[in-house]
């Protein structure tokens, strides 16, 4: 729930992803197809967006 730009390792390079407003968007990624990037941004617990290329997979947890 922490808003900020943050960058994640991959096997092929660094995604950036934007948390804003409790939602998470990829916003950029190494991938050749960019499907992460065009996917929605995420906000429902349970909700992922995955960039098989680059081996990440980033889900939208369960509220503590």
């Amino acid at each position: 729930h922490e808003d900020g730009k943050y960058e994640i390792e991959g096997s092929i390079g660094t995604m950036v992803i934007v948390i804003a407003g409790q939602r998470l968007k990829v916003v950029s990624s190494p991938c050749k197809h960019q499907t992460c990037v065009a996917h929605p941004a995420i906000v429902t617990p349970g909700q992922r967006i995955t960039c098989l290329p680059n081996e990440i997979s980033i889900a939208i947890g369960m509220p503590v």
